[in-house]
């Protein structure tokens, strides 16, 4: 268990194909890479995800292995080992997910014919054993309400909710939902982190069926749609839970520009107040797309990268889409923020691979000066 007071935080940098333990000091402001802690293989397929209760914990895939590793701070509290729980042969796994109380770990690999046992598989993370392995056409495979209670799959083109504890072997499937989509149409499924068991749904726009976005209550889909909204020919969305799930952050893609700038579409934001039963677009300039989009972990504020490639603007909102605080201009399409929600990095990855900047939304000092310091050219990194 992590000790209450801490004089680093860790960080889990990519360096070309292998990962490695860094601390960050809020005292300093330093980042250190930890000596002995790299983790060789080829990590560019699939990202790093990190327990969301016991956050010091994390699941990470190379192309050939899935392992589940403890981040241990060192007696000083200035440095950060690592210690491996398990290590399971899994080829190919490109998404890592987690039930919402940290007790199960999804994998999935894309589908194969040589892998008929099924590509998606649910391990106990106190064991490492196998509590299911089944073959699944879409991603995220599997969604949990906060406590658990009940957990959705997308099955051949159904929506099933299902008892959560997965851990008691097999559970009955307590209702299906018809999609009415054909299976390579995208869904989005994203449940809500509060109290409520909520379920948001998104379907895209499919034989002049608007793309639309459904909030469900748990457990019968069938009876507790609460709010729906149409997004005309919306072909996919991302939806972003706030922490308190008070609040969405909905990114909505186009596959057309009307502004004709951009051959890829636009992506549109907008900020749904789930119990309200509203919903407000923030909108920008002609041409200008969102890139990235990540609640603070402690507040309903939003932070929203947006502009046009390759230097784009970063702006913080509150919840009801009022603008807090901008962050200028530069090569970004990654937000990651700290957990205690004071620190954030913004930088750029993939083709926008540079430096990434970081700062302190609440600094102590009078001289407001939130930018702490840069990593130049780093291609990546997940703050624990």
């Amino acid at each position: 268990m992590q000790p209450p007071a801490l004089a680093s935080l860790p960080v889990i940098l990519r360096k070309d194909d292998s990962l490695v333990v860094a601390s960050f000091s809020e005292q300093q402001r330093t980042l250190t890479e930890v000596e002995g802690t790299r983790m060789t293989g080829d990590y560019r397929e699939c990202e790093v995800r990190f327990n969301p209760v016991k956050q010091t914990a994390f699941a990470h895939a190379t192309t050939t292995h899935v392992r589940y590793s403890e981040l241990v701070p060192t007696q000083d509290g200035y440095l950060w080992g690592l210690k491996q729980i398990f290590e399971v042969e899994e080829r190919n796994v490109v998404a890592l997910s987690f039930s919402t109380l940290g007790t199960v770990l999804v994998t999935y690999a894309m589908m194969d014919s040589r892998r008929p046992e099924g590509n998606m598989v649910l391990y106990d993370v106190d064991t490492g054993n196998v509590l299911r392995r089944c073959v699944q056409a879409r991603w995220p495979g599997m969604v949990w309400t906060s406590d658990e209670l009940y957990c959705v799959r997308p099955v051949q083109g159904f929506l099933h909710v299902m008892d959560g504890n997965l851990r008691k072997g097999e559970v009955p499937v307590l209702f299906k939902m018809d999609l009415q989509l054909p299976q390579d149409k995208e869904i989005e499924l994203s449940m809500c982190p509060g109290s409520i068991s909520l379920l948001a749904l998104f379907k895209p726009f499919h034989k002049q069926v608007q793309g639309t976005l459904f909030i469900y209550r748990l457990p019968n889909l069938l009876e507790g749609l609460i709010y729906q909204v149409p997004f005309g020919r919306a072909e996919s969305a991302t939806v972003l839970w706030s922490g308190s799930g008070n609040h969405i952050a909905l990114l909505v893609k186009s596959e057309s520009d009307k502004s004709g700038r951009s051959y890829y579409g636009t992506v549109a934001f907008f900020l749904v107040n789930v119990m309200g039963r509203s919903i407000k677009e923030i909108k920008f300039p002609s041409g200008e797309s969102v890139h990235d989009c990540q609640w603070s972990p402690t507040t309903d504020q939003v932070m929203v990268i947006h502009g046009t490639m390759p230097r784009n603007k970063t702006t913080l909102y509150d919840k009801t889409g009022m603008a807090l605080m901008t962050f200028g201009e530069a090569p970004r399409n990654t937000i990651l923020w700290a957990p205690n929600g004071r620190y954030c990095a913004l930088g750029g990855t993939g083709n926008l691979a540079g430096d990434f900047v970081f700062f302190n939304l609440h600094p102590s000092d009078s001289s407001n000066n939130i930018k702490i310091f840069t990593i130049i050219k780093t291609r990546g990194h997940r703050w624990h």
